[in-house]
Formats: structure tokens, C-alpha cells, sequence
């Protein structure tokens, strides 16, 4: 694997940079991502929004770069302009409340780069996600069934749970915008071609982005199907498994 080729770095955060948006990145996790910067463009790309992707950002000094936040939703410039929102409409999202609310799941929508619990609080601001939350395997399958029929009206991306591992935050977005898009986004800002994209993701979700990359890296704490479209696979992030491919091979 020739990673010599290798010019942009796009990283998604929960179970890759970080455990969850619940738990800071450590500092030895920031000092690698500051070492990246020193060879690569290395650009964040997450379902996390532009606030609690920040301390990421300030923390590995990351400010000159390109990133996809919000599942595609904004793309930062370098220096913290947003170059690129699309949003959703609250009919749409009520649409979809409607149709997943027997299943007792929980939602939240991001809107101007926070999270709100509820879509009643949000006024006339552009929401950009809405995260439909499920609690098990299950409820997720009984979700997607509801919602993949009406899938070309947006885009759906599927994480794992920061609350529960059993269960899943389905991101419900703009139908013109993925991980994958944004990718594609800051390819062409940049001039890149797809053989000088390395990316490294844990989800189903992340797909969209590795797709864009030449060199595909999952971490040994993905799902199987993640896995199964990696170019590598590398150690779990409870052991450090970033970090390591890091040093090892990037640096």
C-alpha cells in the first residue's frame, strides 16, 4: 500500500478520533493529528457539528484545512468559513417524526451547529440534521424499513450510538448531501483526485467518504460490513488504533 501518494487525510471522529461526543479527545490522540499536519491536509469528516468538532480542531490545530461536518451538511474553508450549508425543511421532518414515532425512538436536530431536543424550540433557523435515535438493533431495522422507502427525498446514514452500542443515530440529511459529497466537495476545491484521498471511518455511515478515498482504513472496532470495504483494517480505538497507524505509517 503505497501511502506515500497520500496528500488529504479525512478522519470521522466518534469510535475513530474519539470513544463518543460524550468523551473528550485525549491529548496524545491531538499531538498525532498535529503531527499529520506537518505532511498531509487533514480534514475531519463527521456527523459531528461545528461546535463540538471545534475543540477538535483547536486542539490539533487544525484551522487551515477543509473540513465536512454535520454528515455533509456544512463544509468549513480553511480558516472557519462555512463554503457549503444545504438544510432541510420542517415539513419534511415532520414527515419523518410521524412515520418513526410508534417505535419509540428519540430525536434531536442540529441547527446553526447545536443540538436541540426539540424540533418545537427550533423557530425558523435551518436545521441541517435531524437525528432519529434508537435503542436496538430492532428499532433501527424497524426505522430503515419505514424510511428506505422514501430514501431518494433525502439521505440517511447510519452510526452507531453514542448512548447505547445496541442501537444507532440514523442522520437524516439534504438529499444532495453525504459524507461522500463532501468528500467530493473539497477534492475539487483542492485539485485532489480520489488516488490522493486516505480515509479511515467504524461505520456503515462512513462508507459514502471511503468511497471517495484511494486507501480505505477502518478501525478493528467497526462493524463487519464496514470492514468488508476496507483497504485495511487496523486496532480497535479502546487500544489506541489511530494513533498507532499513524506513527507506523503515515508519519
Amino acid at each position: 500500500m503505497d501511502f506515500d501518494k497520500i496528500k488529504i487525510i479525512f478522519l470521522d471522529v466518534d469510535g475513530v478520533i474519539a470513544r463518543n461526543f460524550m468523551t473528550p479527545t485525549t491529548p496524545e490522540m491531538l499531538s498525532a493529528l498535529n503531527k499529520l499536519t506537518k505532511k498531509y491536509h487533514v480534514s475531519l469528516c463527521t456527523g459531528r457539528s461545528v461546535q463540538s468538532s471545534g475543540h477538535i480542531i483547536d486542539g490539533a490545530n487544525l484551522h487551515n484545512f477543509y473540513h465536512v461536518l454535520e454528515t455533509g451538511s456544512k463544509v468549513l474553508a480553511p480558516g472557519g468559513k462555512i463554503e457549503f450549508e444545504k438544510s432541510l425543511s420542517k415539513e419534511e421532518i415532520n414527515k419523518l417524526i410521524d412515520l418513526t414515532n410508534p417505535m419509540d425512538c428519540f430525536y434531536g436536530v442540529c441547527v446553526n451547529g447545536e443540538w436541540i431536543d426539540d424540533i418545537i424550540d427550533v423557530g425558523d433557523n435551518e436545521i441541517t440534521i435531524l437525528s432519529i435515535n434508537t435503542d436496538s438493533r430492532e428499532n433501527t431495522r424497524k426505522v430503515l424499513d419505514v424510511i428506505e422507502p422514501i430514501a431518494e427525498n433525502f439521505h440517511i446514514s447510519t452510526l452507531v450510538s453514542s448512548f447505547n452500542p445496541a442501537g444507532a443515530h440514523i442522520h437524516i440529511t439534504n438529499k444532495d448531501v453525504s459524507k461522500g459529497e463532501g468528500v467530493r466537495y473539497v477534492k475539487n476545491a483542492l485539485g485532489l483526485t480520489t488516488e490522493d484521498c486516505l480515509g479511515v471511518g467504524d461505520s456503515i455511515g462512513d462508507l459514502p467518504m471511503l468511497k471517495e478515498c484511494g486507501i480505505k482504513v477502518v478501525m478493528g472496532n467497526a462493524d463487519e460490513e464496514t470492514k468488508s470495504h476496507a483497504d485495511l483494517v487496523i486496532g480497535d480505538f479502546e487500544d489506541g488504533g489511530l494513533i498507532k497507524f499513524i506513527h507506523e505509517n503515515l508519519l
